[in-house]
């Protein structure tokens, strides 16, 4: 939706830049030309995706302006188009921002991504064996085995999301970057677990900037309309506690070779069920793992998970389940990459899907990760 609003308005702009042209006749005829160039270049710019379109959008508008005042009478309504082009040029900027949410999510996610690579270090089936048998299944079905272990991830995802079973859903992209706690070759533990997600999504046809973080001991999530007014502003030992089960379902569904060092307690119920109990950054949270005869990864479901409440300014406990429907090939590796976010509400409610995602890139870290505490805000 994002990109199909940014394409329309690239496109109405480059359409509004051509009808300037018509003050060739005109005695401000440079005055006309100039915001024609300036119109058009932005509409391009906006329509190829140019993060900085709007530092010409905003002269663009400027200089319009100035030709239709000089011809008010014939070309007043224009000035609508332009209001359109400022308060796009508005949000570009405000996005690109050093306070934007996307500038954070880049300085953090650059900050978190090791410098030194690791890749002697390869996953052997002696690593398994600590493993309960259907989590050491799922692994070597997955293909960790004779790859490099790894200690994070980079990854880009896609789908759509509702805040509630009565809401509209709303397309979305996002990407995010993980680092693990990760046992090095002394089997001495380096460091906690470290993430950062940036989610872009539109609703009726507002763009929505979010970003979590979980750093050290510290976990936010932040949403905010036309990349500027807050609505959403949660932290706090709750956030901790909800991001801490996030970051244990990333380990299971999407870095399943990392669970092979992952510093997590397991207990096997059947052949088919395992909990984990995994702790970070002093927060203890547990999740039972369903597998299927082909030993795929098929649920996850916690308690510990929490729910935004409806007014955006709480979390409240709810039972959460992340079931997968589709594994894919990435590389070398065999991963979920198509699958649903659940909420189990208390009696009477029904159970129902908030979240569907698609997993469209995603690149295995396996340098050491940097150390969490050195890890700030931008």
């Amino acid at each position: 939706m994002r990109i199909a609003v940014r394409r329309l308005l690239g496109a109405v702009l480059v359409m509004h830049g051509l009808l300037h042209l018509i003050g060739l006749d005109r005695a401000g005829w440079v005055l006309w030309i100039a915001a024609a160039a300036a119109m058009v270049t932005s509409g391009v710019l906006l329509t190829l995706g140019r993060r900085r379109w709007w530092t010409v959008g905003v002269p663009a508008a400027v200089l319009s302006q100035m030709a239709v005042v000089t011809e008010w009478h014939d070309a007043r309504w224009a000035t609508l188009a332009n209001l359109v082009l400022a308060a796009a040029a508005v949000h570009g900027g405000a996005a690109d921002s050093r306070q934007g949410l996307r500038a954070q999510y880049d300085h953090l996610a650059a900050t978190m991504i090791p410098d030194a690579v690791d890749t002697d270090r390869l996953v052997t089936e002696a690593d398994l064996v600590h493993l309960p048998d259907p989590v050491a299944a799922y692994v070597r079905t997955t293909g960790a085995v004779g790859l490099p272990h790894v200690y994070g991830f980079r990854a880009t995802i896609s789908g759509r999301i509702r805040s509630a079973v009565d809401s509209s859903w709303m397309r979305f992209s996002g990407e995010q970057v993980d680092a693990f706690a990760t046992a090095g070759p002394s089997g001495a533990a380096s460091g906690g677990a470290t993430r950062v997600f940036r989610l872009d999504a539109t609703t009726h046809g507002v763009p929505v900037d979010v970003l979590h973080t979980y750093l050290g001991s510290r976990a936010s999530m932040h949403a905010r309309a036309m990349s500027m007014v807050p609505v959403l502003d949660l932290s706090g030992p709750e956030m901790l506690r909800a991001e801490t089960v996030t970051v244990l379902n990333d380990l299971c569904v999407l870095a399943p070779a990392a669970l092979v060092d992952a510093e997590i307690d397991w207990h096997t119920v059947d052949e088919h069920h395992v909990e984990a109990t995994y702790t970070n950054a002093g927060c203890t949270v547990r999740a039972l793992l369903v597998f299927d005869d082909a030993h795929h990864l098929v649920d996850f479901v916690s308690d510990d998970r929490l729910r935004a409440s409806a007014d955006g300014r709480r979390l409240e406990p709810e039972r959460w389940s992340t079931p997968i429907t589709e594994y894919r090939t990435h590389g070398a590796r065999r991963l979920a990459t198509i699958g649903t976010g659940r909420w189990h509400p208390p009696a009477p409610g029904e159970p129902f899907d908030y979240l569907e995602f698609h997993l469209d890139s995603i690149e295995m870290l396996h340098g050491r990760p940097a150390v969490p505490g050195a890890v700030t805000a931008a």
